[in-house]
């Protein structure tokens, strides 16, 4: 899984001086919060990228969520986490990125960069390398997550195709804003519908935060996608495909 690589600058004079980078880091999602199906990335792992695919407007947004945390590109303060399906595709996957602005106004001013962006995202139809990627796009702003003062939401559905072979994707970003901290979560899947799915993932992963801005112990493993039907598209698609 790509990691989305996000600067961060710890607030030294906000409303939340108790919440620390350390406390944010420890409010990750684990992966157990999706269930015991699921594992580290091995890029979260070894610290190291892969190469960013190419969905043109899809990640338009990242140099606005980049300034969202200061102009420290070092990556030693990076609050992020990648988790996928313990499984040869690796799919579903989940990213979560969290970020600590100076104040609430610079949070704010990334958030609004970020909506004009994905507002103008309408669909994708590129190429990259052997996988050709399709995706109608929608996006919206209702901050339906839990305690939010803000949130922005996108949703791309489609396919890949590669070695005539068309698979359904669908991709969500949310971006959730509370008062100067901000959480990107990305989830990905090989199917068709992810929406329950992800947002039962923002529920928890929105918890986590409120626990580290309360001082709270994090909650135990919430097991959200312990029913979820890992895969089970794709290999339905490949019965399909060795049947035909």
């Amino acid at each position: 899984m790509t990691v989305l690589t996000l600067g961060l600058l710890s607030a030294c004079d906000s409303d939340q001086e108790e919440v620390t980078a350390d406390g944010l880091r420890d409010a990750l999602l684990v992966s157990d919060d999706l269930s015991d199906e699921f594992k580290v990335s091995d890029d979260s792992d070894d610290g190291e990228e892969d190469e960013t695919p190419q969905w043109g407007c899809l990640l338009d947004f990242e140099e606005d969520l980049d300034r969202a945390g200061g102009s420290d590109d070092s990556g030693d303060d990076d609050i992020s986490v990648s988790l996928e399906a313990d499984s040869e595709v690796g799919m579903p996957g989940v990213i979560e990125n969290i970020v600590l602005s100076d104040d609430e106004d610079e949070a704010k001013a990334a958030m609004a960069a970020i909506a004009e962006m994905m507002g103008r995202c309408h669909s994708v139809d590129s190429d990259d390398g052997d996988t050709h990627w399709q995706f109608t796009v929608d996006s919206d702003g209702v901050a339906w997550a839990d305690g939010v003062d803000q949130q922005v939401n996108m949703v791309a559905t489609g396919t890949a195709s590669f070695s005539s072979i068309e698979i359904p994707m669908s991709m969500s970003f949310s971006l959730m804003r509370v008062d100067n901290i901000t959480t990107m979560v990305l989830f990905m899947d090989m199917a068709d519908d992810i929406e329950q799915a992800r947002r039962d993932v923002i529920d928890v992963a929105m918890g986590r935060i409120h626990a580290a801005i309360e001082g709270e112990d994090q909650p135990d493993a919430a097991n959200s996608l312990e029913d979820y039907p890992i895969g089970q598209e794709f290999a339905d698609l490949l019965g399909q495909t060795s049947g035909a």
